[in-house]
């Protein structure tokens, strides 16, 4: 059974970056971060979920500063280290993104907090 996300619940508001290589016009290439699109979500810390199981098969085993994100789009998401989530102005590495529904409309983020 998919798990159900109020929309009520969606209340912060964050911004989806891809890395992507651009030519340097040298022959090479840098990395760039290219907004992919900005989401409502629900921002919770992964201390608050309850399970850690996700996290521990992550490699994870300190919970601060990682959280887990709700956002509601059909998009298909490549590998996690490709992208990066922006939130009140701080950056955030995404470890997992998995579908929680069966239409592929609600997609669960696990991210951690880069340090300054």
């Amino acid at each position: 059974m998919s798990q159900r996300v109020n929309a009520r619940r969606l209340q912060k508001r964050v911004e989806l970056f891809q890395k992507v290589a651009i030519g340097d016009g040298f022959g090479g290439s840098t990395i760039n971060n290219v907004l992919v699109n900005s989401y409502w979500t629900e921002f919770k810390s992964a201390n608050s979920k309850g399970s850690n199981n996700d996290l521990v098969a992550l490699g994870i085993q300190d919970f601060n500063e990682v959280y887990t994100l709700t956002i509601r789009d059909n998009v298909q998401f490549n590998d996690p280290k490709l992208y990066d989530v922006v939130y009140k102005g701080f950056r955030y590495e995404v470890l997992s993104i998995k579908r929680i529904d069966l239409r592929g409309t609600k997609t669960e983020l696990i991210v951690r907090q880069y340090p300054n």
